[in-house]
């Protein structure tokens, strides 16, 4: 009796290990992948600002060899390496890791989906990616995502002027470059969004901006983080139809902030330069920014001397 029930005990087990792996399957298309996934985060120190830290993951630029290489032609899609695949018009990355994207994508989409506790860098190797009805790139699901711009590189991404949801009545993504969760971008490239149905660059938790040469225009907001949006660095030119810089979560302490260290953002705006929910502070950089609406439209507002300029 005892040999009788380890033997149904052992294929339960067995049962239970197979149908595991086939979900894992499921999930790439193909065999898991076997690379030890290059995390970047170990290379530099993380760095603190008047009370906002960022991270060495947020400062790491670099990757290493073992990344995995997207390479786009048109609608064609090859890789080298495992943990992303192509479904139909969507390139799918669903394991935590860096990946090197590079090309034309026409009318296609990136798409993030890994576990909450998994990060994913994505570097914008020359890229030009466009959508006819959505978002070109859509952070559906991370821990954090960063954006690294390589030297020299010049990256261009441009979203529909209507968006078809995948859920009726379900207004996500609304951004040419739309995060679920935090988003960094740095690297000392260049990248350019064209964002014709609403915000340019957005995400429900954090944005910051460590680095890099930004041209972004949009129809909505330019730059949206519901939670805040950082600026360390970089070169960032705005052109929105509201407004140009916007934080607005008002539910959460510390939450709904702006915040500027340095850099240089220009900014025009059909409404406000900059609005916050519960602060905006400007302490280094130069913001020059021109308006129809309000240069910063906040009640706590902290700015030093010289810091902002009217056009």
């Amino acid at each position: 009796m005892k040999k009788f029930l380890v033997l149904i005990i052992t294929i339960a087990c067995s049962l239970f290990v197979i149908s595991g792996c086939a979900k894992e399957s499921e999930k790439s298309g193909t065999e898991s992948p076997t690379f030890a996934p290059s995390v970047p985060g170990t290379e530099v120190e993380s760095v603190t600002i008047e009370g906002i830290t960022f991270s060495k993951y947020d400062m790491t630029s670099t990757w290493s060899d073992d990344a995995v290489k997207i390479n786009m032609n048109g609608s064609e899609v090859t890789f080298e390496g495992t943990g992303a695949r192509q479904s139909g018009k969507k390139v799918l990355i669903e394991y935590e890791g860096t990946y090197i994207l590079s090309g034309n994508l026409t009318d296609g989409q990136i798409v993030v989906e890994v576990e909450k506790t998994e990060k994913v860098q994505l570097v914008l190797n020359g890229v030009n990616i466009s959508c006819s009805d959505s978002a070109p790139l859509y952070i559906k699901s991370a821990d954090k995502v960063s954006l690294t711009l390589p030297e020299g590189s010049d990256n261009v991404l441009t979203d529909a002027v209507n968006y078809v949801f995948e859920t009726p009545g379900l207004d996500k993504p609304n951004s040419c470059i739309f995060s679920e969760d935090d988003l960094t971008i740095n690297g000392t490239g260049k990248l350019t969004v064209n964002a014709n149905y609403n915000n340019g660059i957005g995400t429900k938790n954090d944005l910051r901006i460590i680095s890099g040469t930004l041209n972004v225009k949009a129809v909505n907001n330019a730059l949206k983080g519901n939670d805040t949006v950082v600026i360390k660095d970089g070169t960032i030119n705005i052109e929105s139809d509201d407004d140009g810089i916007k934080s607005d979560n008002e539910t959460e302490e510390n939450r709904g902030c702006v915040y500027i260290f340095g850099g240089t953002v220009n900014i025009e705006a059909g409404d406000d330069s900059i609005q916050a929910y519960t602060k905006v502070k400007i302490t280094g950089g130069t913001v020059t920014e021109k308006s129809i609406g309000k240069d910063i439209n906040c009640e706590v507002i902290e700015v030093t001397e010289g810091c902002l300029i009217n056009a």
